[in-house]
């Protein structure tokens, strides 16, 4: 789920990036515009977060299960569901476009399911 997928980005962190409050120190651990050569990398050219896991944020935009709509957290203690139903999905992290103030931890935008792209991608997950 899309807040599956933040938990795991944000590895603990309360801060706008999950390495810190700024941009700054940023290039080692996400691919962007300024450092990609306009292109993805391969799985795990950056430092890991604090969960250790690789390119949470940049070099491709992830694929969650949810719906795109309100992103509902009031009130809600663990694991908030997305929308029902819709015709767009959320995409979270960001990718080697996108310019490194796009790479927040709480950034979402908008796929189209039908949709193709050499910078969206998706990450298998199994529970524990």
């Amino acid at each position: 789920t899309e807040a599956e997928w933040e938990y795991a980005a944000k590895a603990g962190s309360s801060t706008d990036y999950f390495w810190g409050h700024s941009e700054e120190g940023g290039s080692d651990y996400a691919v962007f515009n300024e450092n990609s050569g306009s292109s993805s990398h391969n799985i795990a050219s950056t430092k890991e977060n604090a969960f250790e896991l690789h390119d949470m944020t940049g070099n491709v935009w992830e694929w969650v299960n949810d719906w795109y709509g309100e992103y509902q957290t009031e009130g809600v203690t663990r694991n908030p569901k997305g929308a029902g139903e819709g015709i767009v999905k959320v995409i979270r992290g960001g990718s080697w476009q996108n310019n490194i103030t796009e790479l927040r931890s709480a950034n979402r935008q908008i796929g189209n399911p039908g949709w193709n792209s050499n910078f969206v991608g998706f990450r298998t997950v199994l529970p524990l």
